[in-house]
């Protein structure tokens, strides 16, 4: 497909046939659907052309409109359509200036669309359970600043995600200065069963025969010991996890494998299963979307301790 930002620079005669050529795809484009010929590549390039994904977005639009009108309506639609090539390329010509110039749309709302019934991302056809999620993207959670906030006093090394596939963890922390000691317990939350988990050094891990029940949460609490400490005044370092069920840890697979082909799904799939670092991984690269920077900070206070990966 022909961007019209390519041919800016080309003489008006030339620019106008360009117009018209791309025109012309994108109302096939949009009649056609899936069926349109070279439509993963044109889906792709609307993805990436602001201008263009407008245009689709506003004829997509206009195209739903008409589908809902009367049938006496619908034969003036019928009549639009079928117009003369010439006299169909310059009314999409004009329509396409006009939205390139005074519109634009978010990149999610053309790789994330709804056809038929179904949802798709690119030319990936979700499942329910990820259509539900992806449908989710425009809306991330909010960010809480605080002014006093300051580093941990545990940083926490593994587990690097809230959402846990190991029923017998290995929780492992950088050593705090001047400390003789640490205490670490797991309780199940709301009220469960307080875990007094075994120490070798910075590493905890759970007694034999223990292990995390599935679908549960917990919260792991770091003691640090000082001899100078009074007993019950420790400071210590409060974490959550939430052990995935067999269900979630099939839905985290599917995501790993399909983050390139739906990146805006598997970033909502990896948040809504506690995977922030892969989350992060699989958020599109764009640095100048609104929605994909305030998901970047979101996703990015959400890690423990509160920092973010290495780019």
């Amino acid at each position: 497909m022909t961007c019209p930002v390519s041919i800016q620079a080309s003489g008006q005669r030339t620019v106008v046939q360009m117009l018209f050529r791309s025109a012309e795809q994108l109302i096939e484009l949009v009649e056609r659907g899936r069926r349109c010929r070279g439509y993963r590549e044109r889906i792709n390039h609307i993805v990436e052309c602001p201008m263009c994904r407008a245009a689709y977005r506003e004829m997509l639009a206009t195209e739903q409109v008409i589908r809902g009108l009367s049938e006496g309506a619908g034969r003036l639609r019928r009549l639009f359509w079928w117009l003369a090539p010439a006299t169909a390329a310059a009314v999409g010509a004009i329509i396409l200036l006009w939205l390139l110039v005074g519109r634009s749309y978010p990149a999610w709302q053309v790789a994330v669309r709804v056809e038929r019934g179904a949802v798709y991302e690119g030319a990936l056809r979700l499942p329910d359970w990820a259509a539900k999620a992806a449908l989710q993207f425009p809306n991330p959670p909010s960010v809480t600043r605080s002014e006093s906030a300051s580093a941990p006093l545990v940083r926490l090394l593994q587990p690097v995600d809230e959402g846990l596939t190991d029923p017998r963890p290995v929780f492992e922390w950088a050593s705090v200065p001047d400390a003789s000691g640490y205490r670490a317990t797991l309780i199940a939350e709301p009220d469960g069963d307080t875990i007094s988990l075994r120490i070798n050094g910075t590493r905890a891990t759970l007694p034999p025969g223990k292990q995390l029940q599935a679908g549960a949460t917990y919260q792991l609490t770091i003691t640090v010991l000082s001899p100078d400490a009074l007993p019950g005044s420790e400071p210590r370092q409060h974490f959550r996890f939430r052990m995935l069920t067999a269900q979630e840890r099939e839905q985290l697979n599917w995501a790993r494998q399909h983050r390139q082909r739906a990146p805006y799904t598997c970033t909502m799939l990896f948040y809504r299963l506690g995977r922030y670092r892969e989350a992060l991984q699989a958020l599109p690269n764009r640095p100048n979307d609104p929605l994909v920077q305030r998901w970047r900070a979101a996703l990015t206070q959400s890690l423990p301790n509160n920092i973010q990966p290495a780019q």
